[in-house]
């Protein structure tokens, strides 16, 4: 059974995957598996992370602990896996994990 905790995947404010503000959140089957936060495209009605534009959404984060132990890193490998049902972030604002420093009047990417 869950353990439901909406701060177990929170490393503070910015975790990847929390939703901020007002927002429209979606529910979408997996079909690989996705990380928390990460671009979400839809291939043949399910979704899979995007590797490239258009990107149909992103990935929120789990509320619960999907173990049966408790390891140290267990919260940071842990993502979406095939056939569940997630949450894709279609409107508002998420916290997203990125790669590189980002320069003001450059285009970033997700």
């Amino acid at each position: 059974m869950a353990i439901p905790d909406g701060t177990m995947y929170h490393d503070g404010h910015l975790s990847a995957g929390t939703v901020e503000r007002q927002y429209e959140v979606l529910t979408e089957v997996a079909s690989a598996d996705i990380p928390f936060g990460a671009g979400v495209s839809l291939v043949n009605g399910q979704a899979v992370t995007a590797t490239k534009a258009p990107i149909y959404g992103v990935a929120a984060k789990r509320g619960y602990l999907d173990v049966d132990h408790f390891y140290e890193d267990d919260i940071e490998k842990d993502k979406w896996h095939p056939g569940e049902v997630l949450g894709v972030l279609t409107d508002g604002t998420i916290n997203v994990p990125v790669s590189e420093d980002v320069d003001r009047g450059e285009l970033a990417t997700v």
